[in-house]
């Protein structure tokens, strides 16, 4: 259909605003209101007018329409030269209007329906979605609670019911419903967690309290939850968090923790605690009856656990412990006490001679090699052995006094088992008070150093001096070096104390270069303990810089058994302290292990010889055969010798016809004080014995 080339189309609102007109009006007019034409069709769907238009003064027939369901007015104007050119192109008019209100209808419905769709799979993604949560709620382990801290409602998920086996009808309703069943012990600690995070002092609310259920046990539970809501001021409104059901895991670490209370976790035997619970127990129902306590230390065991490394050394606590509880059995309580100690409490051990015979086992099974990462080994034990009533009616006591029999087996060079007696407690209580008074004697000044020379036989001169500690107590007078170094030895104060001697030997020895006496070589003793120092080559390095001692001047003394014990780790220690300039002396040779395989490995200088040999080499043919081998070994190993404990001029003869090097003792000169050996440097010429005239 042609609608003519001045026909018009328009598409208006309800109330007679243009919306749309083909063909456009010029801007100004195009804000029209087809008022007159709204009035006119009140009440009809169709209106048909005829007028001329004031935009371009054309007569047109206008067919106006409602559109159904839309506030909508559509218009179609022709012409009236067009209308009546001919019937049929009126009828092609109406028809194209119909048909235009058809295309239309179609659109607004096709419309509608679209939005019909979209509510309704939303609706349906909404129901999938809400069936989704219901079930992830029921299926998970935690429950969901919400507060509204406004109202005080409260609500908790069905699964709230497997923790307190309460009905769901039963289920909380109010906060203050779920108060009542928190212990009460646990209610503060609720609060304070609920109260830090509301206040902002905690970035969650986090609390673990116990619940009582149904049955009206007390169930652990942790409770976990954010602000969910807050109002204008900032204040929270509502809390949301999970709950869950921690009672398994609460017991168990209770179990684990009353195990460790009771258990030594390495081992699996008892601890201290438990030891003095139960002889406390055992000591008061049977006071009369003898009860036996044997103190079980291992030997040189820190030795093992440094060399070989901590898990080697736990490796070795656990068979020993093994092996104590297969000899004594399940008659017996056996106790770890400390790293390397155990205690075995016998209660069925009537006589004296049965306990021996059990030491004896003891101490024969835990000799037995032991095998670590391939290798074996052999640990010893000292044993002390105190008894009930005759030693002590409590188990403190008793104790005490069976570590004062071990330590008097140790101190018999340990591998030895040892019964109590009263002397040994004199001596413990002497040592206690000796070791008291060691602590101080740093601090007070009484410790001091002697110097006993070192001669040249060739040249009869003093070419050193050995560094000899001395302890002047203002009680005890002069406490002779055996009874006070293995205390320190064993309480660790040796380490500070030869740290002491260290400085001011090599402070000494300065004094000696400083006044002239250039080579003087200062020699000083070190212990196991200062040996095994891992910080030792540095400390060393420091007081030598302190003292400005050239390291040529020092000489480090140190024993056999001291380098046995782990000689990968004494060689390297060894030769950091040769690269230092360092020369190195093996203290005490022949009396100790006396390897000729590991002597060749080691970097040292100087072989120093017993004065136990040396005593002798006048008096006895093997003696002075063994003495006479050592001086020729140490001569074809290039070493240089030294002879300890020179007294006697045969002894001196015997030396010289065998070609030692350097001799030390009372034949030349008692240890003695620093300013009187500066009197000893300052004679000139041949240094004459102790005892000869001028």
């Amino acid at each position: 259909m042609d609608p003519g080339s001045r026909s018009v189309f328009v598409v208006a609102r309800a109330d007679g605003y243009l919306l749309a007109r083909v063909p456009a009006l010029p801007p100004p007019e195009r804000a029209v209101r087809y008022a007159t034409t709204v009035l006119a069709m009140a009440g009809q769907q169709v209106y048909i007018e005829s007028h001329v238009a004031k935009t371009d003064g054309v007569e047109r027939l206008y067919a106006w329409t409602r559109v159904p369901g839309f506030p909508l007015l559509v218009c179609v104007g022709r012409s009236h030269a067009d209308v009546f050119v001919s019937y049929q192109r009126q009828r092609e008019l109406l028809l194209g209007a119909c048909i235009a209100l058809v295309v239309v209808g179609a659109l607004a419905l096709w419309w509608r329906s679209v939005a019909v769709r979209q509510r309704e799979a939303a609706r349906r993604a909404l129901e999938r979605s809400e069936v989704r949560l219901q079930f992830a709620l029921e299926g998970a382990r935690e429950v969901v609670w919400d507060w509204d801290m406004t109202t005080g409602a409260a609500y908790f998920s069905p699964r709230l019911v497997d923790i307190t086996g309460q009905d769901q009808s039963d289920l909380p309703g109010r906060m203050a419903d779920w108060a009542a069943l928190i212990h009460p012990d646990d209610l503060r600690t609720v609060r304070e967690a609920v109260r830090a995070h509301v206040q902002g002092k905690a970035e969650r609310y986090a609390c673990e309290y116990r619940v009582r259920g149904a049955d009206g046990a007390w169930r652990w539970v942790s409770a976990r939850g954010t602000a969910a809501t807050r109002d204008g001021r900032g204040r929270t409104t509502r809390l949301t968090g999970v709950l869950s059901d921690i009672t398994e895991t609460r017991l168990a670490q209770d179990a684990e923790q009353s195990y460790r209370l009771r258990y030594d976790p390495l081992t699996g035997l008892i601890n201290r605690g438990a030891l003095l619970l139960e002889g406390t127990r055992l000591l008061s129902q049977n006071a009369a009856a003898p009860c036996w306590l044997l103190c079980i230390d291992l030997d040189r065991f820190t030795v093992l656990n440094d060399g070989l490394g901590h898990e080697a050394g736990n490796v070795v606590l656990q068979l020993v412990a093994r092996r104590i509880q297969e000899v004594i059995g399940h008659d017996a309580t056996v106790a770890r006490m400390e790293a390397n100690q155990f205690v075995v409490l016998l209660e069925t051990a009537p006589h004296q001679d049965v306990v021996a015979r059990t030491v004896h086992d003891l101490r024969k099974e835990i000799a037995s090699p032991l095998t670590i990462g391939g290798e074996q080994y052999v640990q010893t034990c000292s044993i002390g052995i105190a008894s009930s009533p005759a030693d002590g009616q409590v188990i403190g006591e008793l104790l005490s006094r069976a570590r004062a029999a071990m330590r008097r087996a140790k101190g018999m060079g340990g591998n030895h088992a040892q019964f109590y007696t009263e002397a040994l407690n004199e001596r413990t209580v002497e040592r206690l008070n000796l070791e008291k008074a060691l602590r101080l004697a740093l601090v007070n000044g009484e410790l001091s150093l002697q110097f006993q020379p070192q001669v040249e036989m060739a040249s009869s001169r003093i070419v050193g001096a050995e560094a000899l500690l001395r302890w002047q107590h203002p009680e005890l007078g002069m406490v002779p070096p055996d009874r006070f170094i293995p205390i320190a030895e064993e309480t660790g104060m040796i380490g500070e104390i030869g740290q002491w001697v260290l400085r001011q030997a090599c402070a000494c020895a300065r004094q000696w270069r400083d006044a002239g006496y250039v080579g003087i070589r200062v020699s000083v003793n070190l212990s196991g303990y200062q040996f095994r120092d891992v910080d030792l080559v540095e400390q060393i390095a420091e007081i030598l810089h302190e003292t400005g001692l050239p390291s040529a001047l020092l000489d480090l003394e140190i024993t056999e058994s001291v380098v046995i014990d782990d000689l990968p780790a004494a060689l390297r220690t060894m030769w950091r302290l040769k690269l230092m300039g360092i020369t190195l002396s093996l203290d005490d040779f022949g009396t100790g292990y006396s390897s000729l395989s590991y002597l060749r490995q080691l970097p040292i200088d100087t072989l120093k010889i017993d004065r136990s040999f040396i005593g002798h080499v006048a008096s006895d043919t093997r003696v002075a055969a063994i003495t006479t081998a050592i001086l020729t070994m140490a001569r074809d190993l290039g070493l240089a010798t030294v002879a300890e404990g020179v007294e006697l001029a045969t002894q001196i003869e015997f030396l010289q016809q065998r070609h030692c090097d350097l001799v030390q003792g009372y034949y030349f000169s008692r240890p003695i004080a620093h300013a009187l050996f500066m009197q000893r440097l300052a004679t000139e010429g041949q240094i004459l014995p102790a005892g000869a005239p001028g």
